[in-house]
């Protein structure tokens, strides 16, 4: 097969988007003859029809839809890629990509980002808020550097080292007072008829693990009547009377006055946040910042 050009690529992705060869070639600021002969050389080369073609203009076909979209996120990752090649040139590579799960943004990232900008002057961090699954697929495709992550993890080639055991909290409003005179021993066989405002095991897969883990090994299964997707969500669930629930202990200090919260023991349920990497992928930057936050054994092994 022919090879491919990235022009080609451009100039299809402008007309699909346009809808006419005639405002692409304006966007593109050429003649349309050259956009139309370079369009049609790439449909040959594929060996499919991308577009269809009337007098009002074009129409993408089924196969051009779901060619645009891998050309749409490949011309997206070239203009990533290049200018996050040009701002480490300019700041002397001085850029870390860092991942962090919701549930480590308030307990975790801000000593996190102290440590390693005490330790790095001019440092250059760029977060995104991701969850664990997708963090792993970042490292292997290269757009992190490090995340922070939930623990237990696996992924190809991936080295982690836990940075925080967070212990879980029961937490209740008002309508659930009788929960107040329960000795700690006691909390979690007492909440175990109550109604539970649960993590989405799709949307927060590990801690909707970590809820359900905690409840099992005191010998129930919670009765989750309503399902949210992230800490915040659960918060506001549970201030507004509609069930009892478990969360990281860090997340108190999001609670209104009033709302109960009473920290269990490490025994009967945490969650580990840790730091995920690519031994095989260590720049001298990240080194410098495994050695920050890790212990000598881990930062120097990748693991």
């Amino acid at each position: 097969m022919r090879a491919i050009e990235l022009r080609q690529l451009r100039y299809y992705v402008a007309v699909a988007q346009a809808g006419s060869f005639r405002k692409a070639a304006e966007a593109l600021n050429i003649s349309q003859p050259p956009l139309s002969v370079q369009v049609r050389q790439l449909e040959e080369t594929l060996g499919m029809r991308l577009l269809d073609r009337d007098a009002a203009g074009v129409r993408v076909t089924e196969s051009g839809k779901v060619f645009l979209a891998h050309a749409t996120e490949i011309l997206h990752r070239l203009s990533r890629a290049v200018a996050e090649t040009q701002r480490a040139a300019a700041a002397g590579s001085s850029v870390l990509r860092l991942g962090c799960v919701s549930s480590g943004q308030a307990s975790l990232l801000p000593s996190v980002l102290a440590r390693v900008r005490g330790a790095i002057p001019g440092l250059d961090v760029e977060v995104q808020d991701l969850p664990t699954r997708e963090q792993l697929l970042a490292l292997a495709d290269g757009t992190l550097d490090a995340g922070i992550i939930q623990l237990p993890a696996e992924g190809s080639g991936i080295a982690v080292a836990p940075l925080l055991a967070d212990p879980l909290a029961l937490i209740y409003a008002d309508h659930f007072a009788a929960l107040d005179g329960v000795a700690d021993d006691n909390l979690l066989e007492a909440m175990g008829p109550l109604p539970f405002v649960g993590f989405s095991p799709v949307h927060a897969s590990q801690l909707h693990a970590a809820q359900l883990a905690c409840c099992r090994a005191a010998g129930f299964i919670p009765l989750a009547r309503h399902s949210v997707r992230n800490a915040y969500g659960l918060i506001r669930y549970v201030e507004a009377g509609l069930g009892v629930s478990l969360m990281p202990s860090t997340y108190r200090s999001y609670l209104a006055p009033g709302t109960r919260c009473r920290v269990l023991p490490r025994s009967q349920g945490q969650l580990v946040l840790g730091l995920a990497w690519l031994p095989d992928r260590v720049s001298p930057l990240l080194g410098r910042i495994l050695a920050c936050l890790l212990p000598g054994p881990d930062a120097a092994s990748g693991g």
